[in-house]
Formats: structure tokens, C-alpha cells, sequence
């Protein structure tokens, strides 16, 4: 029976995280067949970016992409944590059904990796993966994008040649070394699982 593997993560300004994530499991034997990406509206921009190059670029298609949009611009207080706790908890427990999952906690604001930790302990995950970049590469500049190209007419529709060559280049920059860090989790107890889901919004 083929086990099936999803990628979920938190889009940042920095879209390469994610791609170097599925390229460094990839070289482990693990292929990624559905990425999930929660963003807000903040970051629409960058995962605007990575939908381009999953569909368009260096992807070309091969994998599904998905989206889900957090109801903020940015996380700013306490229950828009529990709100993304939340969301990305539900997420995981979803793909749990039919796939085996993958949570890149790399993107983002860092309370969001405090949030995306709990909710992987509480869904029973052993272990999230973190990517290091080295400073400098893979920085979409949104306001360039934006300028030049007005990022959301292309939510639904091909981007153009030059717009998909600039994105697959942040997406993809040339690194040396190793960047993916699999970090091991604890596996709680069923009262310790029960008081973090007990502070969700479910």
C-alpha cells in the first residue's frame, strides 16, 4: 500500500522554506503529493508566489496545493493564536485521515510556531521539521512583486513567463549545505493532549 505524505505549513516572507523543506525530504525517500498552506492576508502575496510555482514552475503541477486563509492581517492578540491553533490543528487532523503528515513550522510570525508545536503535540505528531536559510536568500520582495506584477490577478489565472522565472528563482535559491532540521517531539500523555485541545476553538 503507497503512504501517502502531506506538507503543512505557515506561509512568511520567506517562500523558500517550504520548497527546500519538500526538496530535502524528497532527497530522505519521502514525496510530498499535497502541500496545505495557511496564510493571512498579510502574507497572500508569498503564497500567492509559491501557488505560481507549484503550478507553473519548478513543480510544474506534480503535487496538489491547497490554501487556507487565516480571518486576520496578522496575529495581534492571544485569541487570534487560539484561532490559528485552531485552524492548523483541524488541518492536521483532516490530512491524518488518509496521509501521513508533515508540519514545516518555519513561516511565519514565531508565536505561530509556538502554536503550530502545541498543535502537532495535541494531534500526536513526533516530529516538525524547521528550515534555515541562509540571510538574504529566498526573500520574495513583495513590494517589487506587487509593483510590477499585481500579485492577485493571478490567484486563479497563469501568471506571466518573467513573473513564473522570478519566483521559481526566489523559490529556489541555490544553497549550500543541509538546510532541513527534523526537530523530535515529546508524545504526551492523553490529559496533557486533552488540556491543549481544551484551549481550542473546536
Amino acid at each position: 500500500m503507497t503512504i501517502m505524505h502531506s506538507l503543512i505549513a505557515t506561509v512568511g516572507e520567506t517562500p523558500a522554506v517550504v520548497t527546500e523543506c519538500i526538496d530535502e525530504l524528497a532527497k530522505e525517500g519521502i514525496g510530498i503529493s499535497k502541500v496545505i498552506m495557511l496564510y493571512t492576508k498579510h502574507t497572500l502575496p508569498h503564497y500567492i508566489a509559491l501557488k505560481i510555482d507549484f503550478k507553473q514552475g519548478a513543480y510544474n503541477g506534480r503535487m496538489a496545493f491547497d490554501g487556507i486563509e487565516l480571518p486576520f492581517d496578522d496575529i495581534h492578540n492571544s485569541r487570534e493564536s487560539i484561532i490559528f491553533r485552531t485552524m492548523i490543528y483541524k488541518a492536521i487532523r483532516r490530512e491524518q485521515s488518509n496521509s501521513e503528515v508533515h508540519l514545516l513550522i518555519s513561516g511565519g510570525r514565531k508565536s505561530m510556531v509556538v502554536d503550530a508545536t502545541l498543535a502537532a503535540l495535541a494531534a500526536r505528531l513526533d516530529h516538525v521539521y524547521h528550515v534555515i536559510l541562509p540571510i538574504g536568500q529566498g526573500v520574495l520582495d513583495s513590494k517589487f512583486i506587487l509593483a510590477s506584477y499585481n500579485m492577485l490577478n493571478y490567484i486563479e489565472k497563469d501568471a506571466p513567463k518573467e513573473l513564473v522565472d522570478k519566483i521559481v528563482e526566489i523559490c529556489h535559491p541555490m544553497l549550500k549545505g543541509r538546510g532541513l532540521i527534523k526537530i523530535p517531539l515529546p508524545r504526551l500523555d492523553d490529559d496533557a493532549i486533552n488540556s491543549i485541545v481544551k484551549g481550542m476553538l473546536l
